[in-house]
């Protein structure tokens, strides 16, 4: 199941999740999303958001589903911003290009 946004694309979710895991897990998305803004996002920020989005999906498999689906929805690359952040620990903001 997915979420709609104002992108008109949808994020993935699953069933389970509490209504706290759903809201983390969105908020993981978002900054990926604003990493590809003008802006960009805090790195310690999206790297906090990235941790709280594998514990609460511990499952490799499912957080590469869920990348996978966001990719292809969003047209964004999770992998890309995170690789950008890891690359890069001293920078303050991520800012990806596409």
């Amino acid at each position: 199941m997915a979420r709609k946004t104002d992108q008109n694309y949808a994020y993935p979710i699953v069933e389970d999740w509490s209504m706290e895991e759903l809201i983390d897990v969105t908020e993981f998305f978002r900054n990926i999303e604003r990493a590809y803004d003008e802006h960009g996002i805090n790195r310690q920020k999206l790297m906090d958001s990235f941790r709280r989005f594998q514990e609460i999906n511990p499952s490799r498999t499912e957080q590469n589903k869920l990348r996978r689906d966001f990719e292809q929805d969003s047209g964004l690359d999770i992998y890309q911003v995170l690789k950008n952040a890891k690359e890069h620990p001293k920078t303050k903001n991520i800012k990806q290009t596409n």
